[in-house]
């Protein structure tokens, strides 16, 4: 790999697309409202996000894996999200998707826009349905900043990058 000249790393739900992944997932288990409640609270931080994160899946469960094909299929990059990962992209600046949100869409998307870097919560499957679930870490803010900082180190991204821009740019988003 030629020498990265600098690591972009975005959030997913609410910033690089519009919607909330997981109260789009409610409304095909017909539990939006009461999920988009748990989310709405959580972002205002009135309830913790591993817990709410949790209590939202649980609420998931039984809907079966073929959902993240339609609701892949509803959702909206932000207004020149394309446009602005291209560009970062032909600059030699490397991107990257840590979200709080679910790894089948997170990766999907990565996909989508050639991007190799992407890190999300994985939902437990058994059978082809959802159990309502988690497997492994969660991606909480603690996490994100660790494998912010994992990656920066790991493509050796020049020291003059400073970590507090891209903590600006992960946390508060880009667009």
């Amino acid at each position: 790999m030629s020498q990265v000249k600098g690591l972009c790393v975005m959030d997913v739900d609410g910033t690089l697309i519009l919607e909330e992944v997981i109260d789009l997932l409610g409304r095909e288990v017909g539990r939006e409202e009461e999920i988009s409640l748990i989310t709405s609270r959580a972002m205002q931080g009135e309830l913790d996000f591993e817990s709410s994160l949790r209590k939202r899946v649980s609420l998931l469960e039984g809907l079966p894996v073929s959902v993240f094909d339609k609701v892949f299929n509803t959702i909206h990059l932000t207004s020149n999200a394309q446009e602005f990962i291209s560009i970062l992209q032909k600059n030699g600046i490397l991107v990257g998707l840590v979200s709080g949100g679910v790894t089948p869409i997170v990766e999907r998307l990565a996909k989508s826009l050639d991007i190799a870097y992407f890190s999300a919560n994985q939902l437990e499957v058994k059978d082809g349905f959802l159990t309502g679930k988690l497997v492994g870490q969660i991606i909480n803010p603690e996490v994100k900043k660790a494998t912010l900082e994992k990656w920066t180190e790991e493509l050796k991204v020049p020291k003059k990058c400073s970590k507090k821009k891209y903590r600006i740019m992960l946390t508060r988003g880009i667009f």
